[in-house]
């Protein structure tokens, strides 16, 4: 018998951050002698913590916000339990300290290399511990996790620090505090400080926001706010167990909001300089907008259909109508083929790719007009309106032709830019490119499609890309905007998806600056200290910053220390830098490190990664991995290239990881602990009592009907029927076509409802029958069909390797069955086994309907989160 374990484990922390879920491993080693490994019970016993106190702390200095989350839990039973707290964090944030008290004793964690860690991991693995992590739904955040044993009514503190800097979005600053204990707490406050150089204005505590799918205006009754000066307010807000029941009878969940701007008259451009570091700050209020030519780049192929095309619809319908009259714009719809819109004619390209049997039904595909000025419209509202009627009324919905969409958008910006070479002012090109898929026609490679995207972008134009929903590529997207002077971000699948597409518009809507160059002294400042200084593109809203160190410590206040050049809509103009010193409070005795520095070394850390993901020569690639690593090793954050360790009374060892949160509807926040009911597992779980997920995580209702892709299976002179799990066939509604259709003309991921017939009435019911609570049934592996091609050509009866979203995995046939942890897919609870002992009919025939249930497991394994009413 195995018996209740101390507190004796240590935790590595796998953050995975702009990437995509790792693995997660929690160890809890016996009492027995060192070398001694004692299996885990797979069966301890579940009962709920209850969380004494949670108290956070936000401290913002200067757009840097640090942020303490301090939980107190007890054990309120008679024996011993597995307590989890897990924490939901913003993206762009680092995790810097983490620290366990138990007994009063304090446990705190330092920062290794990952690689030189996962030995730990691997020991892990070697000593027969399970793998498993946490999987939360709320937008744009990493969860982290970790468990720990409690004795009978004993207590434990968990205490978490994480550090990001603020970024300016649409004129305000936004710091998200995400919180669900998933109880009443007797003692819970949330405390933000915001200290500013400048006045603070504009602060504002909206109620807090328990749905991604509406946004919440009225301010929060309950939040106290205290104006220490006009550069210091602080917000209060602790909800009385009484005021936490009025909410929600079982414990609060959503997000704590806390939204600001500074006063800019009398600095507009704020250098703060403290202990040899400076941040520049620019984000000037009085330039005039610049004139714009946006190309919509726009997927339309059959995974589009229904509701995500009609969310699409909308925006455009709203984006177009407020394009200003000295615009100009483009429309590149792409599917199997590839058309551009203008009032008086088509142009289509990619028809190559096409078969015979379309050509000869499609006589108009034909294309003979040729790509020119006639695509570059302007937006008057004669076009406005024609460009909405042509978008509103596309029902074409064919495949995915990544590459031939964004070769055609980047000619017209080149067609575009020819235009205006001669003009004082032309207009800023952008490229807006939207896809819910990954690439099924000409290119299918995705590095391949950024490489040959490079060379094309002749104009340099910032492309900015758009993943609507779970089946997009976002990784892909990522780097194929980092790559072209862009970003992405991520569109949810949700009843808002048309607000997320206006509000993105939004930020790139009103560019007041191109080729921004920032230059300094080299007396003045060490250059070779700096952050980035080239920037593509100012939008209104936003905020620049520049930070380094500084060379003479005696600079003095208004001395030149460099100049700002970049191209306005009065032509191209030059600013001077001008020191204009910001009194900075004196450093208390106990402080290690300036907060200005703490900026340039997150800064720099996050351009450094992102420069990493955006580079072609490896060599390169590995040497800005190396710089960014030893700044975070030196400053304790905890990034993709550092791992968390934590070491315990007898230096045994534990890992734990952190997980990117994937696109999806049923949006959760969370601080607190583990509940089975709610994704974790409290006190107990499975291997090292931590829930785990994997790629397993709530759907938005089950997905329509798809189709293979033509990669995976038949040639494409077959024609195939839609691929539906037989069982789907009683939930689509009467009138639903299920005629043959074309392989190649399909996406290869899970599409949206598609368009119904006139006959099928009100596509509410559909998408209400298409939600209903189905539940799997187990199959054989061999039924599985898009396994089949990797089963045929293996050689090895022991490992087969399988490609799933763009990650190799491993089809361990003669791995034994056991759980890897519990999981939540669906809304429900499971376990983690490999795929052939719960291969289920619902990811029978596409592997983009297996995604939902992917759970990770040690190896590299393809994991199956199990639900636990299978038959």
């Amino acid at each position: 018998m195995v018996k209740p374990l101390p507190l004796r484990v240590c935790v590595l922390l796998l953050l995975a951050v702009h990437f995509s879920t790792q693995d997660m491993v929690t160890l809890a080693p016996s009492e027995a002698e060192a070398g001694d490994v004692t299996p885990v019970s797979t069966t301890p016993l579940k009962v709920k913590p209850t969380i004494r106190s949670l108290h956070i702390t936000s401290d913002i200095k200067y757009r840097y916000a640090t942020t303490l989350i301090s939980s107190r839990m007890v054990n309120p039973t008679d024996q011993a339990g597995e307590a989890v707290f897990y924490v939901t964090l913003p993206e762009s944030a680092f995790i810097s300290e983490f620290l366990m008290e138990v007994k009063d004793n304090v446990y705190k964690a330092y920062v290794k290399e990952k690689e030189e860690a996962k030995a730990v991991y691997d020991q892990a693995v070697q000593a027969g511990q399970f793998a498993g992590h946490v999987a939360l739904d709320a937008r744009d955040s990493n969860q982290f996790s970790v468990s720990v044993n409690i004795e009978a009514h004993g207590k434990v503190t968990f205490n978490l620090t994480y550090e990001q800097l603020l970024s300016r979005n649409l004129g305000v600053y936004t710091n998200t505090i995400n919180i669900n204990p998933q109880q009443i707490v007797e003692d819970m406050s949330v405390t933000v400080s915001v200290e500013e150089p400048s006045a603070i204005k504009d602060l504002e505590v909206p109620e807090l926001q328990i749905s991604n799918e509406v946004v919440v205006d009225k301010p929060n009754s309950l939040a106290k706010i205290e104006e220490k000066s006009p550069n210091h307010k602080v917000v209060v807000w602790a909800p009385t167990p009484e005021e936490q029941k009025s909410q929600n009878s079982t414990g609060l969940s959503g997000q704590f909001v806390v939204k600001y701007d500074v006063d800019r008259e009398a600095n507009p451009q704020q250098i703060l300089v403290d202990e040899g570091y400076f941040v520049h700050f620019f984000a000037p209020e009085n330039l005039p907008q610049m004139k714009k030519h946006i190309v919509f780049v726009l997927d339309y192929s059959g995974s589009m259909g229904g509701r995500k095309l009609e969310q699409l619809k909308d925006a455009m319908d709203k984006i177009l109508s407020d394009l200003g009259p000295k615009d100009h714009f483009s429309i590149v719809v792409f599917q199997s083929f590839i058309e551009a819109w203008s009032p008086n004619a088509m142009y289509r390209s990619s028809i190559e790719h096409l078969s015979r049997w379309e050509l000869e039904t499609r006589p108009d595909i034909i294309n003979n007009v040729t790509l020119d000025k006639t695509f570059v419209i302007e937006a008057t509202p004669d076009n406005i309106a024609s460009a909405r009627s042509f978008l509103g009324n596309y029902s074409d919905l064919g495949a995915t032709n990544i590459m031939g969409g964004l070769r055609t958008g980047l000619e017209l910006v080149s067609i575009g830019s020819d235009l205006w070479i001669n003009e004082s002012d032309p207009p800023q090109p952008v490229v807006v490119f939207l896809t819910d898929g990954q690439p099924n026609v000409e290119e299918y490679n995705t590095d391949a499609i950024i490489n040959k995207t490079k060379p094309l972008n002749t104009k340099d134009c910032p492309i900015f890309s758009l993943a609507f929903g779970y089946g997009a590529d976002f990784n892909f997207l990522r780097k194929l905007s980092l790559s072209n002077y862009g970003f992405a971000r991520n569109i949810y699948e949700a009843a808002d998806a048309s607000d997320q597409l206006k509000n993105f518009y939004k930020t790139i809507s009103s560019p007041l600056l191109s080729n921004v160059t920032f230059t300094y002294l080299p007396g003045q400042v060490d250059n070779s200290s700096r952050t980035k200084i080239d920037f593509p593109v100012f939008f209104k809203g936003s905020e620049l910053v520049v930070a380094g160190k500084i060379n003479n410590d005696e600079i003095k206040d208004k001395e030149t220390i460099g100049e700002l050049s970049g191209l306005t809509a009065n032509g191209f103009q030059k600013f001077p830098i001008v020191i204009d010193i910001i009194p900075i409070p004196l450093k208390p005795e106990n402080r290690t490190l300036g907060h200005l520095e703490k900026t340039w070394a997150y800064l720099t850390i996050q351009q450094l990664l992102d420069k990493s993901d955006s580079l072609d020569d490896s060599n390169e690639r590995n040497q800005t991995k190396k710089e960014a690593l030893k700044l975070a090793l030196q400053y304790s954050f905890v990034t993709p290239l550092t791992s968390l360790v934590v070491v315990k009374p007898n230096e045994t060892e534990a890992a734990v990881d952190t997980t990117q949160v994937k696109p999806g509807s049923n949006d959760m926040y969370g601080i607190g602990y583990g509940q089975q009911a709610a994704i974790a597992s409290s006190f107990g779980g499975s291997g090292g009592g931590f829930a785990s997920g994997g790629g397993a995580y709530p759907m938005a209702g089950f997905p329509a009907p798809m189709a293979p892709s033509p990669a995976m299976y038949a040639p494409q002179t077959v024609n195939r029927r839609l691929m539906i799990p037989p069982r789907l066939h009683h939930y689509l509604p009467m009138g639903y076509p299920q005629a043959t259709v074309r392989p190649q003309l399909l996406s290869t991921h899970i599409p949206a409802a598609q368009p119904l017939p006139a006959n099928a009435g009100d596509s509410d019911v559909f998408e209400e029958s298409a939600q209903m609570d189905l539940v799997p049934v187990k199959i054989t592996l061999d039924d599985v069909e898009w396994l089949h091609p990797q089963l045929e050509n293996s050689t090895d009866s022991d490992s087969v390797p399988v490609t799933v979203d763009g990650k190799q995995y491993n089809l361990g046939l003669n791995q034994t069955d056991q759980s890897f942890g519990v999981c939540q897919v669906n809304g429900k609870v499971g376990e983690c086994h490999h795929i052939q002992y719960c291969a289920l009919d619902v990811f029978q025939i596409e592997v983009s309907f297996y995604l939902p249930y992917q759970c990770p497991i040690t190896g590299d394994f393809l994991g199956v989160c199990c639900p636990q009413d299978i038959s």
